[in-house]
């Protein structure tokens, strides 16, 4: 970020008055604000990590590039990404006409298509239960294989939880998942 980068020699430079000349003089002056330099770049990258923290919302996209900035040190292979998704669910319920007591149930064909690109899966009444198997988590965070050289698997599992829980939308349950 330009805002924040602060050239320390540049600006001795130009604070020196220039009847008070010389080239030792100035680098002499230079070296002593050195300190200030290390500084100047510490201060630069937290505010820069500061500045995308507080601009970070739980859209995906977002998020993900978040997580994969963050975590993406530790991966094995740096062409694999941390990804999230969606639960879906398989299928759409379909009941034989026979189990279909009121006329507001809408029935569907197999394989016919409700949502673009994904034809439906058939889910049938059998003995009094269904074959729908609801989940507890709204998302699911994968993560592509690590090196556990650098880091422990459950040691990256609580700081990727720790993000995850801080811009998640509230009331959202979510799994993370190792490949």
């Amino acid at each position: 970020m330009r805002s924040y980068y602060v050239n320390i020699p540049k600006m001795i430079n130009q604070l020196f008055p220039y009847y008070l000349g010389g080239r030792r003089l100035i680098i002499f002056t230079q070296a002593i604000c050195h300190p200030l330099v290390d500084l100047a770049e510490t201060f630069r990258d937290w505010a820069t990590e500061s500045r995308i923290e507080a601009s970070m919302t739980s859209q995906i996209i977002m998020f993900e590039w978040f997580l994969n900035k963050q975590f993406g040190k530790y991966l094995l292979d740096s062409t694999n990404v941390i990804s999230i998704h969606d639960n879906s669910m398989g299928g759409v319920p379909i009941y034989p006409e026979a189990f279909v007591t009121t006329d507001d149930l809408v029935v569907y064909e197999e394989g016919e298509t409700i949502v673009p690109g994904k034809p439906t899966k058939a889910f049938y009444y059998e003995s009094g239960t269904d074959q729908i198997q609801t989940a507890t988590y709204s998302f699911v965070v994968n993560c592509p294989p690590i090196n556990t050289a650098l880091i422990a698997q459950e040691d990256l599992k609580i700081k990727i939880a720790y993000f995850v829980d801080r811009y998640k939308l509230a009331g959202k349950k979510y799994i993370i998942t190792f490949n």
